[in-house]
C-alpha cells in the first residue's frame, strides 16, 4: 500500500534549506574531528562553497576547520604538479638562472 502525502514542493525545499543551515548541519557530527573527516571527502570546489555558506552564517569556528582542509588540498595539488620536476622548473631557481 502506497503512502500518499500531500506536501507541496516548496514545503519540502523549505525544510531541506533549514536542515542544511550550517549551525544545524554541524550538530549532525559527533565532534570536530568527524566534521573534518567529512570535509576531507570534498573537492576544493566543494569546500569553497561550504566555506562561503559557513561564513554567511558566521560559523567561524567551523570555517577554520574548512580552511585548514582546503589549504591541505591546495598544498597536495601543488605538490602533484611539481612532483618529479627538477628544482629549476618548480619556480625555485634564483633570478636569472632559468
Amino acid at each position: 500500500m502506497a503512502l500518499h502525502v500531500n506536501v507541496s514542493f516548496s514545503v519540502i525545499i523549505g525544510r531541506y534549506i533549514e536542515l542544511i543551515k550550517p549551525n544545524l548541519f554541524v550538530s549532525q557530527f559527533k565532534d570536530k574531528a568527524e566534521f573534518c573527516k567529512w570535509c576531507e571527502e570534498g573537492t576544493k570546489e566543494d569546500l569553497q562553497c561550504t566555506l562561503k555558506a559557513f561564513e554567511d552564517a558566521e560559523a567561524y569556528e567551523w570555517c577554520s576547520i574548512i580552511n585548514e582542509v582546503l589549504k591541505g588540498k591546495e598544498y597536495e595539488s601543488k605538490n602533484k604538479e611539481t612532483k618529479g620536476k627538477p628544482l629549476l622548473f618548480r619556480g625555485n631557481a634564483p633570478n636569472g638562472s632559468r
